[in-house]
């Protein structure tokens, strides 16, 4: 009989650990991924094409063009997204579209 571990993620933004979290063996666990969770991570290319072909809406470079001020909203520490590889791609559309760097607030 397999022991009832499963492993999730932890500190994404320190050392990218996994917390082993141990349930008693009369416990039947399912485990259920995130589509996508397999998938590796997008390159450089692969950030760049996705923000130049959203799916089903505007870029936000069309959407930013004209706007004075930005908010920009992300998850807290507690969700493993990758902010800071996505950031990068965001304030380069933003500041294509003519928003200005000072004009640009990051909510949490």
């Amino acid at each position: 009989m397999m022991p009832n571990t499963i492993s999730v993620p932890q500190q994404a933004w320190y050392d990218n650990d996994e917390l082993e979290l141990q349930f008693p063996s009369s416990w039947e666990l399912t485990v259920c991924y995130m589509r996508g969770h397999h998938r590796p991570p997008l390159s450089e290319q692969g950030f760049r094409e996705a923000f130049a072909n959203p799916i089903g809406t505007k870029s936000i470079r069309e959407l930013a063009r004209g706007k004075s001020e930005v908010a920009i909203l992300f998850d807290d520490m507690s969700r493993p997204t990758r902010v800071a590889e996505i950031v990068p791609y965001v304030l380069e559309e933003l500041g294509a579209a003519g928003v200005k760097d000072d004009s640009i607030r990051f909510i949490a």
